[in-house]
């Protein structure tokens, strides 16, 4: 629901907020890669969910490049996963910084021994380490590890952060001398410019639905928007990004301003923030325009608060009332870390014209009140909203058809988890071993395996999506297949043994392999569904050996492989 709002900006100037960048050590830390610096992600890039949290190094479209430490101190944390950020490594350093180096293809030798201890022990290959100070210390510039592909990356390169070692609060690479590195004279580019009626009863350009400003270039990096007419609260969002000399890459800015009447009115400068908060993108962007269009909208005004510290420097909400017989004029500024600058001027005028481009204004039996508990049940399900799930108020769609749950579409972003419940007493589901059912998200092409618990015959997940939902059954065991070798093969001559694995319906839950009954680590990479054993563990036996992975599923089904094949100790 559409909010009325009081802020009137007139011509006079008000006071503005501070503009300088922090500052940070310059020349204590060094470049983690000996490769020249050039950037395929920068921070605050805007990400599915979250701002990106530190800065993506090119390390030439191939992994293996040496990663250094940047600066002395000591290994405090060591994470390897086949999600996130796959193999990371933090630094903890003694002036009061971290720093973090992720989809690391392998650590250096000492330290995967170390870690590949640690996974024998728990049998396990994701595992969490926390070595003590004195464990692991390293030196300015010692190799580190190898860059890498692995957890979530999109392809090789080195994501690399430093946080507050207090807070744990992320901060922009740039700020430590290493935009110094960095050739960028290009300014930010401009894709789309668009004005947003705020209150109900606010119109632009003859509509109360959010209006695409054509707008044409005064100079190199300079434009001028076709004239707003409106009257009543409104407020402006923008499409756009950061190139670097000689690179193709879309990357995010580092600082946006909106001026209007000299005076400025919103600011977001991308230096620092906590990972608590990050999720709070939904609210910054337009969310629905995302779902709907495919495209990322930067909203240069606030309506309800929430808790991104980004904006919290902001005197004003960005919210422009036009009155009457007033006339404004606004200018966005878009900055890179370079300080190359884009800005747009907007001509804003009122007018009394009534809406012409209506938007039907949609009512439901269900009002989703943002600051309090909402409970909803049709038929078999039961949907528990907590309290401040969601920052606005809205009429929700809520409809139970067939065991399938419809909760309106996911247009508003969701901040707590929901309890979905599903009774599936009185259903063909009763007949069905409960722990082959689960409760799925279907919004979208495949359904989406949730977290299920079960009491009695009722069904329970939790979630911060609305979309569509319902239980399913998972019989299907996974498959196991593309082995590398064939059963008694000579692996003589091979390093590795690799083996896919799959599932269609809940997914993958564990495997583990092997080597004449003994476990053995074998690496996941979810992107290529492959699991991979290293040879040089030096697990196996010489001569004829039994290799045996088992993978199970979400929904307890399981599938076992056993293969035998021969080995030389001295090969």
């Amino acid at each position: 629901m559409k909010k009325s709002f009081c802020f009137i900006i007139s011509g006079f100037c008000l006071v503005g907020f501070a503009q300088s960048k922090p500052v940070y050590p310059q020349d204590y830390f060094l470049s983690p890669l000996k490769i020249s610096t050039e950037a395929s992600g920068t921070f605050g890039e805007l990400r599915g969910n979250h701002f990106h949290s530190g800065f993506d190094f090119k390390t030439q479209q191939k992994e293996g490049q040496e990663v250094v430490a940047v600066a002395d101190g000591f290994i405090s944390r060591i994470k390897y996963s086949a999600f996130g950020y796959g193999k990371a490594i933090y630094v903890t350093h003694p002036n009061g910084f971290t720093t973090v180096y992720g989809h690391l293809q392998k650590a250096n030798p000492e330290i995967e021994k170390y870690v590949a201890a640690y996974q024998y022990k728990k049998q396990a290959f994701e595992v969490e380490l926390f070595p003590k100070k004195g464990e692991l210390p390293v030196t300015k510039g010692q190799l580190l590890a190898y860059s890498g592909n692995t957890g979530g990356s999109g392809g090789p390169h080195l994501h690399f952060e430093y946080r507050d070692s207090a807070t744990e609060e992320i901060i922009n690479p740039l700020h430590f001398g290493l935009a110094q590195t960095l050739k960028d004279t290009q300014a930010p580019v401009l894709k789309s410019l668009w004005v947003y009626p705020i209150a109900d009863s606010s119109v632009v350009n003859q509509s109360n639905q959010k209006v695409n400003l054509v707008f044409n270039k005064l100079a190199p990096n300079s434009f001028i928007s076709n004239k707003v007419l409106a009257n009543g609260a409104i407020g402006f969002a923008i499409n756009s990004y950061d190139l670097m000399n000689g690179h193709l890459n879309h990357n995010g800015l580092y600082r946006i301003e909106m001026w209007i009447n000299g005076s400025l009115q919103y600011q977001i400068s991308f230096d620092r923030f906590n990972f608590a908060e990050t999720r709070y993108i939904n609210s910054y962007i337009d969310y629905e325009h995302k779902m709907k269009r495919k495209e990322t909208l930067q909203k240069l005004f606030r309506g309800n608060s929430f808790p991104l510290s980004l904006l919290a420097a902001n005197t004003f909400s960005g919210v422009l009332n036009v009155q009457p017989n007033d006339n404004y004029n606004v200018i966005i500024k878009l900055f890179d870390f370079h300080d190359n600058k884009t800005e747009v001027t907007i001509p804003v005028a009122y007018s009394n014209q009534p809406a012409v481009h209506i938007k039907p204004q949609v009512k439901t039996d269900y009002l989703i009140k943002a600051d309090r508990q909402n409970i909803y049940q049709q038929e078999n399900v039961t949907v528990t909203v907590p309290k401040n799930t969601f920052v606005d108020d809205f009429y929700m769609n809520f409809e139970v058809k067939n065991g399938v749950l419809k909760l309106h579409e996911d247009v508003v972003p969701g901040y707590q988890n929901m309890t979905f419940e599903f009774d599936i007493e009185n259903t063909p589901f009763a007949a069905v071993p409960v722990k082959k059912l689960f409760i799925a998200e279907t919004s979208g092409k495949t359904p989406n395996y949730l977290s299920t618990n079960v009491k009695g015959n009722k069904l329970y997940t939790r979630n911060r999506n609305l979309g569509t939902y319902q239980v399913a059954i998972d019989t299907v065991a996974p498959k196991i297949y593309g082995l590398n070798f064939k059963d008694g093969d000579n692996l003589d001559t091979k390093s590795i043994i690799k083996v896919n694995i799959a599932d269609e319906q809940s997914g993958i839950q564990s495997y583990n392999g092997y080597l004449n009954n003994q476990w053995i680590l074998m690496e996941y990479d979810y992107k290529t569904k492959s699991l991979v054993h290293n040879l040089n563990d030096n697990v196996y036996v010489n001569g004829e050996n039994v290799f045996k992975i088992e993978v199970t599923d979400k929904a307890a089904n399981k599938t076992v492989l056993e293969a035998k094949f021969n080995k030389s100790k001295n090969n």
